[in-house]
């Protein structure tokens, strides 16, 4: 009598961990985001691996041609909207990512990093921080990863809320410290989203 094996596929691997760039952006200075000029916040849209000029940089350095950058007048912030499907949520995104090229004078260089979100069926929005300026080391020129910090996440709304929410754009708001210089704040080329596996 023959001996049966139940032999079973090995399970497959799960797929890679998807990550999503910023589709438009605007900012304190360009509310609609229509603006083209250097320095514009049209500037940090896209994959930063596809801009071949941005990631031959060696040097920490500002080029508003490659990058978003703060006003000297304040307010000074950044927010980057994504429109990929499927949608992110908060229980997909596990980091925010953030391709400097110019670190600038402060430190911190980010007072918060937030997530702008939609809980299902709602008709407004919800700003929710993921970051409030620890003191994080920035790597420039390159990319930082921002860990959704769940502690902070759970001061402005319910984490079981989160995770439910979609994820519609990244706010990032810069050092109100006064300056003369824009080379003292830092400079962004890129936004994502990195979601978990």
């Amino acid at each position: 009598m023959a001996c049966r094996f139940n032999r079973r596929l090995p399970p497959r691997p799960p797929p890679p961990a998807a990550t999503y760039w910023a589709t438009s952006a605007s900012a304190a200075s360009d509310l609609n985001g229509s603006s083209t000029a250097d320095g514009s916040a049209s500037k940090l849209v896209g994959n930063p691996y596809n801009k071949t000029t941005l990631t031959a940089l060696k040097k920490c350095k500002p080029v508003a041609g490659l990058s978003w950058v703060p006003t000297i007048k304040l307010p000074r912030w950044v927010a980057a909207s994504f429109n990929q499907t499927p949608a992110a949520t908060g229980a997909t995104v596990s980091e925010v990512l953030v391709w400097i090229n110019n670190k600038g004078e402060f430190d911190p260089a980010f007072s918060t990093i937030s997530l702008v979100v939609r809980q299902p069926n709602a008709t407004t929005t919800t700003t929710v921080p993921i970051y409030e300026g620890d003191g994080k080391e920035i790597k420039c020129p390159g990319l930082n990863r921002f860990q959704v910090n769940t502690t902070i996440v759970a001061r402005s709304m319910a984490l079981r809320t989160f995770r439910s929410a979609t994820v519609l754009s990244v706010r990032i708001d810069v050092t109100s410290v006064a300056t003369n210089n824009k080379k003292n704040l830092p400079h962004v080329a890129a936004i994502g989203l990195q979601l978990s596996e």
